[in-house]
C-alpha cells in the first residue's frame, strides 16, 4: 500500500512539474501540493486537501498558505 502511494505521489509530482515548468519554485510547489492533495483526499475542499498533506505545521497555517497561493495571479 505504501509503495503504491509513493508511486502515485511520484507520478503526480512528475506531472505537476511538467505543467508548471515555467513557474517560480513556490508556484511549482503549490501545484504539486494541490494536485497531490486533491488526489489523496478525493475532494476539492481546501481543508481536506490540507489535511491530506500531513504537514508538521498547524492545519490552519497550511490552509492559509494554500488559499493565499490560490488567489495569486500567475
Amino acid at each position: 500500500m505504501i509503495t503504491k502511494l509513493r508511486e502515485n505521489q511520484s507520478q503526480i509530482t512528475h506531472f505537476a512539474r511538467r505543467i508548471s515548468s515555467d513557474f517560480k519554485k513556490p508556484t511549482k510547489k503549490y501545484v504539486v501540493e494541490m494536485l497531490y492533495g486533491i488526489q489523496a483526499s478525493k475532494d476539492v475542499k481546501l481543508s481536506n486537501i490540507a489535511r491530506s498533506l500531513n504537514q508538521e505545521i498547524a492545519l490552519i497555517k497550511t490552509e492559509t498558505r494554500l488559499s493565499r497561493h490560490g488567489g495569486r495571479r500567475i
